[in-house]
């Protein structure tokens, strides 16, 4: 049954209509797809570097990746977040986190930020950016600054405390340091005793 340009008869026009309608269905057939390959499932493995034996590749290998997960300790996991830093810091100082957090220049304030910051890159893998957002939304070179800044005070409470020292006794001792050797804290930053009223150790 073929369409005709020219109609002459009723006759032409119902065949040319029933022409019209079986095209239509045609076109709304469902096409048949070809079936679907399976995906392959590759296995990553670390390349094997040249001139290595391969008793001192396998040894490096299962080094790398254990295969029991629980014979790896905490400290290699890093599982301590940014939040849980903040609270510590924040229970330390005697402030509050929206303090923390803040963009306020109070001298109180930066110096516990600035040892957040820094504490935040030795004990977890978040990046600058990461660990900005969850202060306030802080550029990067804010967070970087900062850390640098607070670096000689974490190195040398890194020297006092034992290597299985909690977070909280972290956030303490970096206070302590802070107030008593301000040779290790900038002298834009020091705090002066009537900026301590109603913090801590500091007379009500």
């Amino acid at each position: 049954m073929t369409y005709q340009d020219h109609c002459v008869t009723a006759e032409d026009v119902l065949r040319n209509a029933a022409a019209v309608r079986a095209r239509r269905r045609k076109d709304r057939e469902p096409t048949k797809q070809p079936a679907k390959q399976p995906a392959k499932t590759t296995t990553l493995e670390p390349a094997k570097p040249q001139n290595v034996p391969d008793t001192a590749f396998e040894a490096l290998v299962a080094a790398a990746y254990p295969a029991d997960y629980a014979s790896v300790t905490l400290p290699q996991l890093r599982t301590v977040g940014i939040r849980d830093i903040q609270n510590a810091v924040c229970a330390a100082f005697n402030i509050g986190l929206c303090d923390l957090a803040s963009n306020r220049r109070f001298p109180l304030y930066v110096r516990a930020r600035q040892l957040a910051f820094s504490l935040c890159k030795r004990f977890t893998s978040r990046s600058y950016p990461e660990i900005g957002r969850l202060f306030g939304r802080k550029d990067h070179a804010t967070v970087l600054y900062g850390a640098k800044k607070a670096q000689p005070i974490v190195d040398a409470a890194a020297k006092i405390l034992p290597a299985d020292a909690t977070l909280t006794a972290w956030a303490n001792e970096v206070f302590r340091l802070s107030e008593n050797h301000p040779e290790l804290w900038p002298a834009a930053y020091s705090i002066k005793p009537y900026q301590l009223r109603g913090r801590r150790g500091a007379a009500q």
